[in-house]
């Protein structure tokens, strides 16, 4: 039976079992004597060493990382930086060690976390259940920049291969397709960045076409 010290009360019901044999944590609230003038403490991780009825007291056991310990998938949208995923709530004495974090193009990334004992707690515990956990790093590429062009002139009778757009753009029209008449016309463009592994492609770009006579 766990005893706590005075203040202390398991924030689980008292029904709760410890657990497997090793260390697992539990949350336990701090209530003090004077509550007009002090406030209540919450969420304080405490850990219960649970020996199995059979084995010695030296005999080093399990230890259970909390069901409060998340290593949760994460998306992000490209913006030249570092990306990683990071555990939550992590015990002291528990270090993680990442493999596949520090992203920074787009994609889909695989990240694991191994859980590490402290020279501390290797003296009472063997190992850390369970010994990785498996997150997915998401990063969306990004919308791009762009100024849409202007001042856009063609002669009738033209087609659009005799327009010229600016660096990046395309009509999305064959460029077969007829400037049209005299007057203003809107035709739809697309902008391709130059660098299409973190940046959208932007469609239906609306330009206008000043058609001069001949």
């Amino acid at each position: 039976k766990s005893q706590l010290p005075k203040g202390f009360s398991f924030e689980a019901p008292l029904k709760t079992s410890v657990g497997a044999e090793g260390v697992n944590v539990f949350k336990v609230t701090f209530t003090p004597d004077d509550t007009d003038n002090y406030k209540t403490v919450t969420g304080i991780n405490v850990q219960i060493t649970v020996s199995g009825k059979s084995s010695e007291s030296s005999e080093k056991v399990p230890y259970h990382l909390p069901s409060f310990v998340t290593f949760d998938n994460v998306t992000r949208t490209y913006s030249g930086y570092s990306n990683s995923i990071y555990v939550q709530n992590l015990p002291t004495g528990i270090i993680p060690v990442y493999t596949g974090n520090a992203q920074t193009n787009a994609g889909t990334y695989e990240v694991t976390v191994t859980f590490m004992l402290s020279d501390e707690l290797k003296k009472t515990c063997s190992s850390v259940e369970p010994a990785s956990m498996t997150a997915t790093l998401t990063i969306l590429k990004a919308t791009p920049k762009y100024t849409v062009p202007e001042n856009l002139t063609a002669t009738e009778g033209d087609t659009l291969r005799s327009v010229k757009l600016p660096k990046g753009f395309s009509f999305q029209d064959p460029l077969t397709t007829s400037v049209g008449t005299v007057g203003t016309h809107v035709f739809k463009v697309t902008f391709t960045p130059e660098d299409t592994r973190n940046y959208e492609t932007v469609t239906d770009i609306e330009v206008l076409l000043r058609v001069k006579p001949k």
